[in-house]
């Protein structure tokens, strides 16, 4: 009966593990999902937006570790992030200078 009990704890931890992994997985997914969109669209107003529903998604869930896991990934991520976010609007400005002072012809 004893050994019983331990075992059934072991397979209830496993299952949590489990749960956690995914959960961990899914919100390192969907960080590295919202920053390859931005390269690709460089839409900080839409990263913005992405980050805040994923930050809502673990604050719904209940579980402060996670959350913090989310918040600590999503603020570590705020330097890359934001250093593409000028390369990108410097890049912008010089292209429309470019074509304001007619170095660039327009397509």
């Amino acid at each position: 009966s004893e050994g019983r009990n331990a075992q059934d704890r072991r397979i209830g931890m496993q299952g949590k593990i489990g749960e956690k992994h995914k959960e961990i997985a899914h919100i390192q997914n969907m960080v590295w999902a919202m920053y390859k969109d931005f390269l690709s669209d460089h839409d900080m107003a839409a990263y913005n937006h992405k980050m805040e529903g994923l930050v809502k998604e673990y604050c719904g869930k209940g579980d402060r570790r996670l959350l913090s896991f989310c918040q600590d990934i999503l603020i570590s991520w705020c330097p890359i992030i934001q250093g593409f976010a000028e390369r990108f609007r410097d890049n912008g400005e010089n292209l429309e200078l470019q074509k304001a002072t007619g170095i660039m012809k327009e397509e």
